[in-house]
């Protein structure tokens, strides 16, 4: 997930990033924690579904 664009937006206590390829959405108490747990999420939604292109 190098280099790529994530969406972060703020939900009451809540931090939300979403990865526009994937779908991947993960939560985090600060920005920085929600984006570092997309990163993980996205490493295992890569597993299970590798990319073919």
């Amino acid at each position: 997930m190098k280099n790529e664009a994530v969406a972060v937006h703020r939900e009451r206590d809540w931090y939300v990033a979403k990865s526009p390829r994937t779908g991947v959405v993960s939560l985090g108490r600060t920005a920085e924690e929600a984006v570092a747990n997309l990163e993980e999420a996205v490493e295992l939604y890569e597993e299970v579904f590798p990319r073919t292109t």
